[in-house]
């Protein structure tokens, strides 16, 4: 809520205290999801490295309660990653993290039978719009 309120100092005092009692606790799937947020709110700072830190952080410790290939945080935690890459001035790893995450939501879908298409097309349009402003739309490759 603080986040959501403009209060990013409070926010990040919240996230760090929930972050410490997962710790604590040893509760890896709370530890998890409380990185997530916590990631989100260092991104929208401008803090991009830690951000990337966090949602790293994030998907290792869903990889070590046997959710490594979490259905909606992965996907999303990539895409981000996606952000982090573009914010360090590497648009082809951006781009790379953008379509990977694609690739794990449709993996999902296919699972799952179907998926919101609004996220589908979230995914989508942002490495459609990194691939427009490199001057590569219309390009079928990845580019490394």
């Amino acid at each position: 809520v603080a986040h959501m309120q403009g209060d990013f100092d409070g926010a990040r005092a919240q996230l760090d205290a929930a972050v410490k009692v997962a710790r604590d606790a040893g509760d890896g799937w709370s530890l998890a999801m409380t990185l997530v947020p916590l990631g989100d709110l260092e991104r929208s700072r401008g803090h991009h490295a830690r951000a990337g830190d966090v949602y790293r952080e994030s998907l290792t410790r869903l990889a070590e309660i046997g959710l490594a290939d979490h259905p909606l945080e992965h996907p999303y935690l990539v895409h981000n990653l996606g952000y982090v890459a573009l914010a360090e001035g590497q648009p082809p790893k951006a781009f790379r993290q953008f379509m990977d995450a694609v690739a794990g939501t449709d993996a999902w879908a296919t699972r799952e039978g179907g998926m919101p298409p609004a996220y589908r097309a979230q995914q989508v349009g942002t490495a459609a719009a990194l691939l427009s402003a490199l001057g590569l739309a219309g390009s079928s490759q990845r580019k490394e």
